[in-house]
């Protein structure tokens, strides 16, 4: 008969089956501190803004520019970060400029861009969630 110890082993990637068998919970991977998360950012925003910048150069390519932005989104959202704060930030970051560039694609595609009225709270709205990232960050 297996031990109990080959028992959780076994039933690592079956949490129902390894709580029945009496195992404890895997601890959760800890997450990264405030300053981790922080200097992670480097790259992402970067990123983001040059996919902006390149659909507005380029609007014939729009949708393949902005996939860039969009990449960036992705890697933001999959920061682990211990701190509450910096995670509430970064969701809004991320909700605020997907409907940012969603609402950009089309104004690029209807002859617009970032300056685009009829895209202005879209903007404002991923304007601000970059701030509160900013201030969370600072």
């Amino acid at each position: 008969m297996n031990s109990p110890k080959t028992v959780c082993a076994l039933t690592t990637f079956v949490p129902v089956v390894a709580l029945l068998a009496g195992c404890s919970a895997a601890p959760e991977p800890a997450g990264l501190s405030l300053e981790e998360s922080c200097a992670s950012l480097s790259g992402i925003t970067s990123q983001l803004a040059e996919g902006i910048g390149l659909a507005q150069d380029d609007p014939s390519n729009a949708q393949e520019h902005l996939d860039i932005s969009r990449s960036a989104l992705q890697s933001l959202r999959a920061i682990n970060s211990e701190d509450a704060s910096f995670t509430d930030a970064t969701r809004q970051v991320a909700e605020s400029f997907t409907a940012f560039l969603n609402d950009l694609q089309q104004s690029i595609e209807n002859g617009g861009g970032v300056d685009d009225p009829a895209i202005i709270d879209t903007k404002e709205a991923a304007r601000s969630a970059g701030q509160l990232l900013d201030q969370v960050c600072q």
